[in-house]
């Protein structure tokens, strides 16, 4: 039986403000609702909408990412996003995930109107307009509480892992989510569906987070910390593009019993997450991997142009593939794409400075020289 996981209730406060409350959980489901509300609210002339946040429960990667996405959609109309009442967790995920860059927060709804010029009091015309997410998923209404999210930190502290690379790259970075990218923003959503009645979402994440070291492709090579795929922890990673090093890395910013999310630091090729994540569609078993980022920075950009995108998503294929291998299914995974953000940000052009491939480089042609004045001083 189908469930409510999450309400929007849409009250024009005057004919250029809106407010949008929020109940339950904001997942990568309340996509639909919310693109439907900011229609909404853009139909009657609404230019500045305030996100009342006090009755969300929770909020996993997936929901972050449509926070986002609502942002761009809100900018091209030429509208502007506040937050109201997000409790002490949100806060920290917003911190987190650098939304409170592009969404300024007031502790309530009366403090975001306040700032408007207009009374808490005001009454809007008319009723409300509700928006519905359903979930046939009782845990769907669970998902996004503190306990799965990283703890939002200025600067990264790598678990150095025996016998992995050099923390370089991660170590004293801070993470950067697809907010403050340098290039074109991409969603890619590469999914292996197949019928699967024996094992449950749980059992299949579970099996992936273990393997997934196992699942990269040669040239990737992946070293967790000890405590493996779990929120806060970091991910050593060392690769190479058509025989070019780098070495980098990722947080384990949001995870629970059927997802875990990457987020990128400073440097790395991309500015943004990735989420790995099971779930019931039908009869289907669904294994989705879903990025949302941009190029860091412009060498960046132009490398992803000639090559880098294609590296990406064989990479990410490969993985899913692997995965259907190790689980002894038929199906193959598919990707589709699609332009979240068309323009460049020049405003991020100074993220270059702290490109990783470009310290790998420097790094690697170093670190001979440092051997020898080692055997020099001894």
């Amino acid at each position: 039986m189908s469930q409510v996981s999450l309400s929007l209730d849409v009250l024009q406060i005057t004919k250029s403000v809106a407010v949008v409350a929020l109940e339950g959980v904001v997942t990568a489901a309340a996509e639909t609702a919310m693109m439907e509300a900011l229609e909404h609210a853009g139909s009657q002339g609404t230019r500045s909408i305030i996100l009342d946040f006090a009755g969300v429960s929770g909020m996993d990667s997936g929901g972050c990412s449509v926070l986002v996405k609502l942002y761009i959609s809100a900018k091209s109309r030429q509208m502007g996003l506040t937050a109201a009442g997000l409790k002490s967790e949100l806060k920290d995920v917003f911190r987190l995930t650098g939304l409170e860059e592009i969404m300024p927060a007031h502790d309530t709804r009366a403090a975001a109107l306040s700032s408007k010029a207009i009374s808490a009091e005001t009454a809007g015309p008319g009723s409300p307009r509700r928006f519905e997410v359903a979930s046939d998923s009782p845990a769907e209404v669970r998902r996004g509480g503190a306990i799965h999210w990283a703890k939002p930190v200025d600067k990264l502290r790598v678990t150095k892992v025996t016998g992995s690379v050099s923390t370089l790259n991660v170590e004293g970075r801070r993470t950067v989510g697809p907010i403050r990218g340098f290039g074109q923003m991409w969603e890619k959503t590469y999914e292996l569906r197949f019928s699967d009645a024996k094992r449950t979402p749980v059992e299949i994440a579970a099996t992936t987070k273990e393997n997934f070291v196992r699942f990269q492709p040669p040239q990737n090579n992946f070293y967790p910390s000890p405590a493996g795929m779990k929120a806060g922890e970091t991910v050593l990673i060392r690769s190479s593009v058509l025989g070019v090093p780098i070495l980098t890395g990722v947080l384990v910013s949001y995870a629970d019993d059927v997802s875990f999310t990457f987020m990128t630091p400073q440097g790395h090729p991309e500015s943004g997450w990735v989420t790995f994540r099971v779930f019931k569609e039908s009869n289907d078993t669904v294994c989705q991997i879903q990025g949302l980022a941009r190029a860091n920075d412009p060498v960046y950009e132009i490398a992803f142009r000639l090559h880098g995108a294609k590296f990406q998503e064989q990479t990410w294929m490969h993985v899913l593939r692997s995965l259907a291998k190790h689980l002894d299914v038929k199906s193959q995974p598919t990707l589709k794409k699609r332009l979240i953000a068309p323009k460049m940000q020049w405003s991020q052009v100074g993220n270059i400075r702290y490109n990783a491939q470009l310290w790998t480089l420097a790094y690697l042609l170093i670190w001979p020289l440092r051997r020898v004045v080692r055997i020099f001083k001894k």
